[in-house]
């Protein structure tokens, strides 16, 4: 429910209120997305909390940031899912073939 409410919203800001952005030059309308997006930027602070608990964690962290900020963000999670399974799959296998060896 709370979902369809915030859709309903956003149509109506977007018909009623995307005119009034028309005649603004571009540069002005990048300045407004931006200055909203200024708290994700700032979470590039939690890199170094990742990276101290482990180095790939914060590979994949960056990485995925990144990604979302510079292509897209469809392509950013894609980027994100992608590598946390190739993590998984390295952590699961590494594992799996210590045990291996000792037999």
């Amino acid at each position: 429910m709370t979902c369809l409410i915030s859709a309903l919203l956003l149509v109506l800001v977007l018909l009623f209120l995307g005119p009034l952005f028309e005649p603004l030059p571009k540069a002005v309308l990048a300045a407004i997305i931006l200055a909203a997006l200024r708290t994700m930027w700032f979470n590039f602070a939690h890199f170094v909390r990742f990276a101290r608990r482990d180095l790939l964690d914060g590979c994949v962290w960056a990485l995925t940031f990144l990604s979302t900020t510079i292509l897209n963000v469809d392509i950013g999670l894609i980027v994100g899912i992608g590598l946390n399974l190739l993590l998984a799959f390295y952590r699961g296998f590494r594992y799996a073939l210590i045990c291996c060896t000792f037999i």
